[in-house]
């Protein structure tokens, strides 16, 4: 089972409820354990979440794949709003 450590920003946008976004997040991966990062520093994949456009969320060390994603950008390539 892959392991996925979800890093979060630091919540400066109101309008975004990051712990529904994890939760969605977890949803669409059922045969993933997905954790926060501080649980699980040590997973196969780092997922980090900024709530806004500001991408300020710190990037920790990670020796494997990190994936950012935003309201409008995943790896820092435009997406629709869906």
């Amino acid at each position: 089972m892959i392991r996925v450590a979800v890093k979060f920003c630091g919540h400066c946008n109101p309008l975004r409820d990051m712990m529904d976004v994890f939760g969605q997040l977890k949803e669409g991966l059922p045969h993933a354990c997905v954790e926060p990062y501080l649980r699980m520093a040590d997973a196969d994949v780092l997922v980090i979440l900024h709530g806004c456009r500001m991408e300020c969320a710190e990037i920790p060390s990670f020796s494997g794949p990190v994936i950012q994603a935003s309201p409008l950008r995943l790896d820092f390539q435009p997406v629709s709003g869906e």
